[in-house]
């Protein structure tokens, strides 16, 4: 059986199906406009809810200012906030089409582990199924 495979925006070959192989290579995976509008007013209002003085766990009365937003995919960013402490915080944005919102929370160590190894287990199960596709 031979497989129809895409190499993603991260170089990372995915096996997938011969139409979603041309519309990935028509289309470049790229965040639309009005997505990433979204996105910014977001990652704002994040920071506006974050600076509240009353906020249960703002205990040192941090407040928080949107620098920087890097995009990783069509569908998720990593939004970096400064705050007046000095320190930076960084969040991870994901866009949900279903609900055209989106969500995020502020990833630790063991989160970050964890989500490589779900990719690994991910692009396995992938593999899997696709032949059961055909």
């Amino acid at each position: 059986m031979t497989y129809i495979t895409f190499i993603n925006n991260e170089g990372i070959e995915l096996p997938c199906s011969k139409k979603t192989k041309q519309k990935m290579e028509n289309e470049k995976l790229e965040m639309k406009k009005h997505i990433a509008i979204k996105l910014r007013e977001r990652a704002e209002d994040v920071a506006f809810m974050f600076s509240m003085p009353d906020r249960k766990q703002n205990i040192t009365e941090e407040s928080f200012t949107l620098s920087d937003i890097k995009p990783l995919s069509d569908a998720t960013a990593v939004v970096t906030y400064l705050k007046n402490t000095g320190k930076k915080a960084c969040a991870f944005f994901y866009y949900l089409y279903t609900y055209d919102k989106w969500n995020y929370f502020f990833p630790t160590d063991s989160h970050i582990l964890g989500m490589e190894k779900f990719g690994e287990t991910k692009l396995d199960v992938e593999s899997q199924n696709y032949p059961l596709n055909l």
